[in-house]
C-alpha cells in the first residue's frame, strides 16, 4: 500500500505508441492557447467523411493532428486485446491496492461529509456500490465518491514518471461501471489496464519527473 505501483509496467511503448508519446509531450510544452486554436480544428475534412483512422494511412496525421484520438482508439482495443499473464497480475494488485485506500478512506472526511450531501434513490438500473455508506447508486455517485474515499489517506499508489495517482481516478470509474453492467472480473481489468495507460502516458507529458 503506497509504493509505486506497476502502472509503469503497463504504459509501455510495446503497442507502438512511442510516436503518441512523443507528441504528447510536444504539445504539453505549448502554451495553452495555442494548443486549444490547433485542437479546435479537429477532426480533420478526412476524419469527418470517415476516410481516417488508426492503423491506416493516416495515422501519421492523426497523431500530428491530435495523439489522444488515436490513444483512445488504442485504449478502446483493449476489449478485445489478450491480456498477459504478467499483465493481468499488476492489473489484480492495483486492484487490491486501491480497495485498501479506500476502505481506510471511507469513514475520513471528505468522503463521509459528501456522501450524505450526494444523497439519492434507488439507481434506474444496477447502479453501483458506494462503499463509503453502503449505499447502491447511480454510477456517477460510487465513482465520485469511492475515488474521495481511496485517496483521503495519502496511500493509494503513485506512477513515479509522472508523479500521478492512477488508480484513484481509474478503478473507481471502472469498477462502477463494471458493476451497473454486470461486467465481469476480465472486462474490469481490461478498463482498468487501459484506464493506467492512457492516464500514465498523458502524465508523463504533462508533468515528466526526467
Amino acid at each position: 500500500m503506497g509504493a509505486y505501483c506497476s502502472a509503469a509496467a503497463m504504459a509501455t511503448a510495446a503497442y507502438g505508441l512511442a510516436a503518441v508519446d512523443e507528441r504528447l509531450r510536444e504539445m504539453a510544452q505549448w502554451p495553452r492557447a495555442t494548443n486549444a486554436a490547433l485542437w479546435g480544428r479537429w477532426p480533420s475534412p478526412a476524419a469527418k467523411a470517415g476516410r481516417c483512422s488508426a492503423g491506416d494511412g493516416c495515422e501519421e496525421a492523426l497523431i500530428m493532428s491530435n495523439p489522444l484520438l488515436v490513444l483512445a482508439e488504442h485504449a478502446a482495443g483493449w476489449r478485445g486485446r489478450p491480456i498477459p499473464r504478467e499483465l493481468e497480475h499488476h492489473a489484480r494488485r492495483a486492484l487490491v491496492d486501491w480497495f485498501a485506500a479506500l476502505l481506510a478512506g471511507a469513514s475520513m472526511a471528505p468522503a463521509s461529509l459528501l456522501a450524505p450531501a450526494l444523497a439519492e434513490g434507488p439507481p434506474r438500473g444496477r447502479g453501483a456500490i458506494c462503499y463509503v455508506d453502503g449505499a447502491r447508486g447511480s454510477v456517477r455517485r460510487a465513482a465520485l465518491l469511492n475515488a474521495t474515499a481511496s485517496h483521503a489517506p495519502e496511500f493509494d499508489d503513485i506512477h513515479r514518471d509522472s508523479g500521478y495517482h492512477p488508480g484513484c481516478p481509474t478503478i473507481p470509474a471502472a469498477l462502477a461501471a463494471a458493476q451497473d453492467r454486470g461486467a465481469d472480473m476480465a472486462t474490469l481489468l481490461r478498463a482498468v489496464i487501459a484506464g493506467y495507460e492512457v492516464g500514465c502516458r498523458i502524465g508523463v507529458a504533462v508533468q515528466p519527473t526526467s
